[in-house]
């Protein structure tokens, strides 16, 4: 009886351990999978870029205007500077969190995407994010500055998109700040608490 007992007890263990030593493969080769997609869609992701910066120095060797290659990596131009315009001296004009821009939008090959006046909110979260691009390119604008910008998709619109700009899209913008949003408009909720005193 005592034989069987250990008999079985080893029988148990050695079923244990290879069912164990089963499924740790298991999810060895699953993890060794999800590791090797990974790794894939990082090369995918960085030759993608490298497209889009070979796009971006394709177009401005055949243009006609004098770009400037920003540190983050887009290109771009004024076409317009404001009287109060002031080249910074290392650190970026404090603009409000909140503000005014009108952007027109365009791909590199001149597909028109969008023209907007639209509130910009450099604390967007979400899908609402705003463009890398253009939350540094503002910090250096002032109010009326008009700026043309070769954006790669990187730092625009990301692999996400927004709205009518398709994900993955290196883009042409013409952007111009305008002065802050809703200065001399009255804020609908204090019109409300006002009315009901």
């Amino acid at each position: 009886m005592k034989g069987e007992r250990w008999y079985i007890g080893i029988v148990v263990l050695a079923t244990v351990v290879l069912v164990g030593c089963r499924r740790t493969t298991g999810t060895s080769a699953a993890k060794q999978d999800n590791d090797t997609t990974a790794v894939e869609d990082i090369l995918t992701a960085q030759q993608r870029a490298v497209q889009a910066e070979n796009e971006l120095i394709a177009y401005v060797k055949v243009s006609p205007y004098r770009w400037v290659q920003h540190e983050f990596g887009w290109w771009y131009h004024y076409t317009h500077k404001s009287t109060l315009h002031t080249e910074s001296a290392g650190l970026p004009h404090a603009i409000d969190t909140c503000c005014l821009i009108h952007e027109k939008v365009y791909s590199l090959d001149g597909t028109f995407l969008v023209d907007a006046v639209r509130e910009f909110d450099s604390n967007a979260t979400g899908s609402r994010t705003e463009p890398f691009a253009y939350r540094m390119m503002l910090s250096e604008l002032t109010p009326e500055d008009t700026v043309v910008m070769l954006v790669p998709w990187t730092v625009a619109y990301s692999k996400r998109g927004r709205d009518h700009v398709p994900p993955y899209t290196n883009i042409r913008v013409l952007l111009t700040l305008h002065t802050e949003p809703f200065t001399d408009v009255p804020i609908i909720e204090d019109s409300i608490s006002n009315n009901e005193l």
